[in-house]
């Protein structure tokens, strides 16, 4: 399964957004805007997806 793949399944048929770079599983944007997303009731999801420089 590709990155983008894994996140299309974790959005379920939500909106959906994503810190893009390499790397990225260190970053705490998805915490933070899922935190937001959750509190505020809104239908979305926000992830990660790692593109290696080429």
């Amino acid at each position: 399964m590709t990155p983008y793949e894994k996140l299309l399944q974790e959005a379920a048929g939500r909106p959906f957004a994503a810190i893009v770079g390499w790397p990225v599983e260190h970053s705490r944007s998805p915490a933070l805007h899922g935190f937001w997303l959750r509190q505020h009731h809104l239908r979305g999801h926000y992830g990660r997806l790692p593109v290696e420089p080429k």
